[in-house]
């Protein structure tokens, strides 16, 4: 999967473009034809160059199914299950935002941080970056979803945990995940 995440943003516009023009099917012939076709604003492939902003040109080639033509199907089915990546776009989509780091900045947290999150499907540090840099943004959009993994209580424990976590002023999640921590020390 490095080959996804290696790639410069260079080099994913020019496969964008030879796919575009080249291709008998879709016979486009500059910049905007293509831009236009992708649905994006004009100049965006220049400012992805410019800025090196391939998250956000993979996110684009995710909408148009472009990862497997460019990397095949096992990178791409790999690539497309990562649930970081799916974060990205659903934070993406929801925050109404074009390029990636733009929603870093929103997000209050380091690109850098997200992409080595991305590359390691470090689902449980991004979302504990997220609580804590933009707790907003994490109550709004993702409270209620899970992208970690899931442990099913009983509501009668759920809400014993709830009252215990408030009484000390921790989140819920937190409480029971320091239980578990506690438990597996002993």
């Amino acid at each position: 999967m490095d080959r996804i995440y290696n790639i410069q943003a260079t080099s994913l516009v020019q496969m964008i473009m030879d796919l575009y023009t080249k291709d008998i099917s879709y016979m486009l012939g500059s910049f905007e034809d293509v831009e236009k076709h992708l649905g994006v604003e004009r100049d965006f492939l220049k400012t992805c160059i410019d800025e090196n902003d391939t998250p956000t040109l993979l996110a684009v080639c995710r909408d148009f199914e472009l990862i497997e033509k460019f990397f095949g199907d096992t990178l791409a089915s790999q690539y497309n299950q990562n649930k970081v990546t799916i974060l990205i776009d659903k934070l993406i989509k929801s925050c109404n935002i074009r390029y990636f780091k733009l929603l870093a900045n929103k997000l209050n947290i380091k690109a850098d941080d997200i992409l080595r999150w991305e590359r390691k499907d470090d689902i449980n540090s991004f979302i504990t970056a997220l609580k804590f840099f933009s707790p907003d943004i994490y109550s709004s959009i993702l409270k209620n979803e899970s992208y970690g993994e899931n442990i099913m209580l009983n509501s009668y424990i759920l809400q014993q945990a709830k009252e215990e976590a408030n009484k000390y002023g921790l989140d819920t999640a937190i409480y029971i995940e320091n239980l578990i921590i506690n438990d597996l020390k002993k």
